[in-house]
């Protein structure tokens, strides 16, 4: 019971003090703390493994940020106004497009760059047909995942740096679950969102 005591308590901490700006960065600053004071017997040398948490992070953030940072440099790029437009006349309902649009996007530039670009990019003119935001979001979000198992993802190099595989031997593995499982989600939800919120 102890061992998930930091979580229960993060969880209640920001469902607790959800109106307090930056809550989620509080109640895990205060999960970090707790798990120091409750599990310090276990960890005798917390430095090392706050060091090792903090340089793990830097990589992974970096990683994402480029990918957010390729997708802008794209979007501003001349002819990304072809391929919006492109997208935009997909054959069949928004949702199928808006759906397309976003997991072609993740394979260019991982989840994080698509989601960025989709949501800054394409979502007004989602917004404008009528489509509620939180389906556009549930779809972008989803949608980014479908083809993310790529050589640039931040959760590929994570994955990889942490469990000691490189891309060879990982890619098939990571391919099945987590792009078949997104993809499955994607079709259930923009199928759900087409009969019931449209």
């Amino acid at each position: 019971m102890i061992s998930i005591l930091p979580l229960i308590v993060m969880i209640a901490t920001i469902i607790f003090f959800n109106n307090v700006k930056n809550i989620i960065l509080i109640a895990l600053t205060f999960s970090i703390v707790l798990c120091a004071i409750l599990f310090r017997k276990y960890l005798p040398n917390q430095i090392d493994v706050l060091n090792a948490g903090a340089i793990g992070s830097i990589g992974s953030s970096f990683v994402a940020a480029s990918a957010v940072a390729f997708g802008m440099v794209l979007t501003n790029a001349p002819t990304f106004n072809i391929v919006k437009e492109f997208i935009l006349h997909i054959p069949g309902p928004p949702l199928v497009s808006l759906a397309v649009a976003t997991s072609i996007l993740s394979g260019v530039m991982a989840a994080s760059g698509s989601i960025g670009t989709v949501i800054t990019q394409l979502a007004p003119t989602y917004l404008a047909m009528g489509i509620p935001a939180e389906i556009i979001h549930r779809i972008v979000v989803i949608g980014g995942g479908v083809i993310t198992v790529v050589p640039q993802s931040g959760v590929v190099l994570t994955f990889n740096t942490i469990s000691g595989l490189n891309f060879k031997h990982g890619f098939k593995e990571a391919f099945i679950v987590s792009n078949g499982g997104f993809l499955i989600s994607l079709i259930i939800t923009v199928i759900v969102a087409q009969l019931f919120y449209l």
